[in-house]
């Protein structure tokens, strides 16, 4: 009899074993390709439209798998390979954003008070698969926008500070409605707000070149300066390019006018296609300044032509501020101390002094002294009377 018990025992636990295998066997897994390891893992970012190549990323130090502005403008995807085990044909894989919380719980997902947003559906139920979610989609819930009515357009660029956003991976079993079997997150950080214009720009003309300079730039927000951009344009309309060309002066009509002004008459804020057009100098890893000026889209600058010329912060995302306010400056002829004294009448030599073309022999040491202060006297009258201040 316990012979029989035995036996009944053995077949019933071993059709349970047959009946539960199938689903054990089907517990999926998922995780990351081998070679991308990283923290954060080196994704790849790909161009907007299908096929396009791999794109190169900003270099390290300055937040490569980070998501940008100009990452934005251009529509750009983050590539994630995956390896998905054990897949059943009819399962649901698909990926949510978030700022914060767990996209697993059903709650998040689909209530009124959702914090999560979804950035892929329909994902392969392959070996391998391969995601590529455009950054607009990750970008699209973060506030100002909402996880309840995301905007996955061009419109979120520009608006989303530094934020951290975590893609969630789910893989649902077949029938599953609330809960993940596998689950696979990564954590991107945005940033797509230069930071704030500098002010107290100055353009000081000298011989073929400007001296750009500029006074403060705030503490760029959440993340660090990385540098600054110099913009420059021929004005529109031609003004008399006369002044210091200092922030604190008003700006004449072809500064106004100029391509680097706002076309709204708000602050411009340059993107990849401004840059080929108007960047003429940089400066990186600092924020001091100044900056030497001497050509615009390779061509030397021209004396007594007028320049209209601004400034833009960067930082470590390459997000660039708004431009500063625009200011005007002429380069011109530069003299020395001794050209201007010249210039202005003055002469000397023979050990004595002269005043028109008569020497004074024996009267160095008292003509000698009085005839440089005049040459300098001589020479600041003629300095105010350009009204111009030069590069040293």
């Amino acid at each position: 009899m316990y012979h029989f018990v035995f036996r009944h025992v053995a077949a019933t636990l071993a059709a349970v074993f047959l009946f539960l295998a199938p689903a054990m066997a089907r517990a999926a897994s998922l995780a990351l390709a081998p070679g991308y390891s990283g923290n954060p893992p080196s994704l790849p970012r790909i161009g907007a439209t299908e096929g396009a190549p791999i794109l190169e990323k900003r270099p390290a130090g300055f937040e490569p798998e980070g998501v940008s502005r100009q990452d934005c403008l251009d529509d750009q995807r983050i590539r994630f390979p995956l390896v998905l085990g054990d897949a059943a044909a009819d399962a649901r894989f698909e990926a949510w954003a978030t700022t914060g919380t767990d996209c697993s719980e059903t709650a998040t997902r689909e209530s009124a008070a959702r914090t999560c947003w979804r950035v892929a559906e329909h994902i392969a139920l392959t070996t391998n698969p391969i995601v590529d979610i455009p950054v607009r989609a990750i970008l699209s819930g973060v506030s100002p926008n909402s996880a309840a009515a995301p905007v996955a357009t061009a419109d979120v660029c520009g608006k989303v500070d530094l934020t951290n956003i975590t893609v969630q991976f789910l893989y649902f079993d077949p029938g599953a409605v609330s809960s993940p079997t596998a689950k696979l997150a990564f954590t991107i950080r945005a940033d797509t707000i230069g930071p704030p214009a500098p002010a107290g720009v100055e353009a000081l003309p000298g011989n073929q070149r400007l001296r750009v300079s500029w006074g403060t730039i705030g503490d760029g927000g959440l993340v660090s300066l990385r540098g600054v951009d110099v913009y420059c344009a021929e004005p529109s309309s031609n003004g008399d390019g006369g002044g210091d060309g200092g922030a604190d002066a008003s700006p004449n009509l072809g500064c106004a006018a100029s391509s680097l002004a706002g076309g709204d008459g708000g602050a411009r804020i340059p993107d990849n296609a401004f840059d080929e057009k108007f960047l003429c100098s940089m400066i990186t890893g600092n924020t001091a300044g100044p900056v030497i000026v001497d050509r615009i889209d390779g061509q030397p600058l021209v004396n007594g032509t007028n320049y209209a010329v601004a400034v833009a912060a960067t930082d470590v995302f390459g997000n660039i501020g708004p431009l500063s306010s625009v200011v005007c400056a002429m380069p011109e002829q530069t003299y020395d101390f001794w050209t201007d004294y010249k210039e202005a009448g003055g002469s000397a030599g023979d050990g004595g002094c002269a005043v028109g073309s008569r020497a004074m022999p024996g009267s160095f040491g008292i003509c000698g002294a009085s005839g440089g202060l005049a040459g300098l006297a001589v020479m600041v009258l003629r300095r105010r009377s350009r009204a111009r201040r030069r590069i040293p």
